[in-house]
């Protein structure tokens, strides 16, 4: 499944059946739209998505989606502001046959086991109605997934992130379809009291770390002469099990949550 980035894809050959992807970056960065945007050129594709969004309610996603195919900033939409010439766009946007790839599933407490029933779900509901399987999912973010009950210390709960991951891993390999992660698995050696870390919770997180097939940080960049709601993102491929690593740039608009490719550019890759 490709990217829909052309210098993305042309860097690691876009997402394979089995595969992990955390999607990591710093906050405000766009992780989030990044990942929507994926699942938007795939359904553009005839690639149906399970959006498992433990932070967004579905109407947001669906506005953010509609800018996305519209240029109608999400603001405008969620604040009624809506000019009379956008309406045609958004009218056109809402018969849009894409939208009905794009299974955006209620997920609140829901484990990795839990998720891949529904997934399983979903695909036999779209066979059975003459559609392909899914292809692709996304969980999003890490941080909020796990048991509803509080871990009993930062450790417990790290050690709880590591399992997950673990567990979607096998879920992207159970199922022989990619899935994107938002989240990070980077943390510090020593706790706020300047205690060491327990070896056991930094042995759960390697495990973690070597479960994923790919990662992905976002970094946002400021280029002089760059239009004021559009900022370059750059890409940086910090892993890539088997393949070069690298970084290519984006275009990011933010009001419409949308990515776009540059001007071709040769990536960066780094053995």
């Amino acid at each position: 499944m490709l990217t829909g980035f052309r210098d993305l894809d042309s860097l690691m050959g876009g997402y394979f059946p089995g595969e992990l992807v955390l999607i990591d970056g710093e906050a405000g960065v766009g992780k989030s739209a990044f990942v929507l945007n994926t699942a938007l050129q795939a359904a553009q594709h005839n690639q149906a998505t399970a959006i498992f969004d433990y932070e967004t309610s579905q109407e947001r996603i669906r506005q953010r989606v509609t800018s996305m195919l519209t240029s109608v900033p999400v603001h405008s939409m969620a604040g009624g502001e809506v000019g009379k010439q956008d309406w045609p766009e958004l009218f056109l946007s809402a018969r849009n046959t894409a939208l009905s790839r794009l299974h955006v599933q209620g997920s609140a407490n829901l484990a990795p086991a839990q998720m891949q029933a529904r997934v399983r779900a979903t695909s036999e509901v779209r066979v059975r109605d003459g559609k392909d399987p899914l292809s692709l999912v996304v969980a999003d973010p890490l941080r909020l997934m796990g048991p509803s009950a509080p871990a009993a210390s930062e450790e417990q709960r790290w050690r709880q992130l590591a399992r997950i991951v673990v567990q979607l891993k096998k879920l992207a390999r159970n199922l022989r379809i990619p899935v994107l992660l938002v989240g990070t698995l980077d943390r510090d050696d020593h706790q706020q009291g300047g205690e060491r870390s327990e070896s056991s919770q930094l042995d759960a997180l390697q495990v973690a770390r070597d479960s994923v097939d790919k990662v992905l940080v976002l970094r946002t960049r400021d280029e002089a002469g760059s239009p004021e709601k559009t900022r370059m993102v750059e890409i940086v491929l910090a892993k890539h099990r088997g393949g070069l690593t690298g970084r290519v740039e984006l275009a990011w608009q933010g009001d419409c949550a949308s990515f776009r490719s540059l001007p071709k550019r040769p990536a960066s890759t780094e053995r």
